[in-house]
C-alpha cells in the first residue's frame, strides 16, 4: 500500500517564521503612524500669511506620506492574509485526503485481519494433516515439501500484510494529528492577520480625514494670502496712478525773498531771522532740482495739491501758511503753480537746507 508523504514539519516552520515577520512588519508600521498623527494634529500655526501657507503645506506633505506608508502596510497585510488563507485551505484539503486514506486503511486492516482470524480458526478447527496424509495426497515427498513451504510462505504473507496495515494506521493518525495542529495554527494566523488588516484599514480612513482637514487649511491659507497680495497690488497700483498724474518737474527761476520763522513740511519750525534779505537771483541747478523733486515725491507723491488730512500742510512740499509766507508765498500753497512751489521751496532749502524736511529731507 502507497504511503502519504506530506513535508508538513518544514511547511509548518515556514509558516511561522512568515506569520512572525508579518506580524512584526504590521505593529511596526502602525506604531510608526499612530505618533505620526499625534504630532500632524499638533503643529502650530504661525501668524504670517506665507508661513501659515508653507506649515499648512508641510501638514498636506506629512498626513500624505503617513496615508501612504499606512496604504502600503494594508496592501502587505492584504497579500499576508491571502497567502495564509491559502496555507489554511491546502491543510484542510490534505487533512481530507489522510482522513480518506486512514478510513480506507482501516477497512483493509479489518479486512486483513477478518482473513488472518478465519485462517486461525480453520487451523485450529480441522487437525493438520500428518505427514503420512500428506504423502498419500501429494504422491511424493517432494510435492508434501511444496506444500508445506507454500503453507509457510501465505502464513508469512498474511503476517507481513497485517504488520504493514498496522504501521499504515500509526502513520496516518500521527499525521492526522499533525495536519490539525498546523490547521490550527494557520487558521489562528489568518485571523490575526485580518485582525492587523481591519486595524490598518481604519488607520488609514482617520488619515484620509485628517489630509481633507489638512487641504482644507491649506486651502484656506492660500486663499488669505491670495487676498493679501490682491491688497497690496492694489494699493501699488493705486501709488502708480498718483504719480502718473502729478505733473512733470519743471526747472524755473529762483527769486530771492525775506525769510522768517517757518515749518517744514513734517510740522517743524525753525527760525530763520529777519525779512527782507536778498538771496540773488537764478535758476535751480540740476542736482538741486533732483533733491527738491525727491523731497516732493516723498512729502506729496510729487501732486502739487496735495492736502494732508488735517489741513496744516499743503502742496508739493507740504508747506505751512506760515513757511509759505516766509519765502514770499501768498494764499494756499497748494492753489498756487507747481513752478511757484518749486521756487519757494528752493529758497526755503538754500535758506535753511534739508532739515526742513526731517523725514523726506534726510
Amino acid at each position: 500500500m502507497a504511503r502519504l508523504n506530506v513535508p508538513f514539519a518544514r511547511t509548518r516552520r515556514q509558516y511561522v517564521l512568515a506569520a512572525a515577520l508579518t506580524s512584526c512588519c504590521v505593529a511596526v508600521a502602525a506604531s510608526v503612524a499612530v505618533p505620526a498623527l499625534a504630532t500632524s494634529a499638533s503643529v502650530p500655526s504661525s501668524p504670517g500669511p506665507s508661513n501659515s501657507v508653507a506649515t499648512a503645506r508641510q501638514r498636506v506633505r506629512q498626513v500624505e506620506q503617513q496615508l501612504i506608508d499606512v496604504q502600503t502596510a494594508a496592501s502587505q497585510s492584504v497579500n499576508d492574509y491571502a497567502t495564509a488563507s491559502a496555507q489554511v485551505a491546502v491543510l484542510n484539503d490534505s487533512i481530507r485526503v489522510n482522513q480518506a486514506q486512514l478510513a480506507l486503511t482501516k477497512v483493509e486492516l479489518g479486512a486483513s485481519q477478518a482473513a488472518l482470524a478465519q485462517r486461525i480458526r480453520n487451523l485450529y478447527t480441522d487437525p493438520p494433516p500428518s505427514m503420512v496424509q500428506v504423502l498419500v495426497s501429494s504422491g511424493s515427498i517432494s510435492s508434501a515439501l511444496d506444500s508445506f513451504a507454500l503453507m509457510r510462505h501465505i502464513a508469512d504473507q498474511d503476517n507481513a500484510l497485517v504488520k504493514g496495515f498496522v504501521r499504515d494506521h500509526a502513520h496516518l493518525l500521527k499525521l492526522n494529528t499533525t495536519l490539525h495542529n498546523d490547521a490550527t495554527a494557520a487558521l489562528a494566523n489568518r485571523n490575526e492577520v485580518a485582525q492587523r488588516l481591519s486595524q490598518l484599514r481604519t488607520l488609514a480612513g482617520e488619515r484620509s480625514v485628517l489630509l481633507s482637514s489638512a487641504t482644507a487649511s491649506l486651502s484656506h491659507a492660500e486663499a488669505s494670502a491670495a487676498q493679501l497680495a490682491a491688497l497690496r497690488a492694489e494699493q501699488a497700483r493705486a501709488a502708480a496712478a498718483a504719480r502718473a498724474q502729478a505733473p512733470p518737474a519743471q526747472v524755473v527761476s529762483v527769486t530771492p525773498h525775506s525769510v522768517g520763522s517757518q515749518t517744514s513740511g513734517s510740522g517743524s519750525s525753525v527760525s530763520a531771522g529777519g525779512s527782507g534779505s536778498s538771496a540773488g537771483s537764478g535758476s535751480v541747478s540740476g542736482g538741486l532740482m533732483a533733491i527738491l523733486m525727491k523731497i516732493a515725491q516723498c512729502e506729496s507723491g510729487g501732486n502739487p495739491h496735495a492736502i494732508s488730512p488735517s489741513g496744516q500742510y499743503r502742496g508739493m512740499f507740504q508747506f505751512t501758511y506760515a513757511t509759505w509766507a516766509s519765502v514770499g508765498g501768498h494764499g494756499d500753497p497748494a492753489q498756487a503753480s507747481e513752478a511757484e512751489q518749486i521756487q519757494r521751496a528752493a529758497i526755503l532749502y538754500q535758506r535753511s537746507g534739508p532739515g526742513q524736511w526731517p523725514v523726506c529731507g534726510a
